[in-house]
């Protein structure tokens, strides 16, 4: 848990308070929405978390 909330904190710049938010979403749903950006910045960041080797994906807005 603590490496997730360093990823996003490393990745998205986010405070300690934030990264843990999203990353006990994650743990109890399986998934959280991290940002909403353009294609391309979206898809960006899904190489930056990769790189942590955690699984991120795209989806489109609905």
């Amino acid at each position: 848990m603590q490496y997730v909330t360093h990823a996003f904190q490393a990745v998205f710049g986010w405070d300690r308070a934030k990264a843990q938010k999203h990353m006990m979403e994650v743990h109890e749903l399986g998934k959280s929405v991290l940002t909403k950006e353009s294609f391309e910045k979206a898809e960006f960041y899904v190489h930056q978390l990769q790189k942590y080797s955690l699984q991120a994906t795209m989806e489109p807005e609905e």
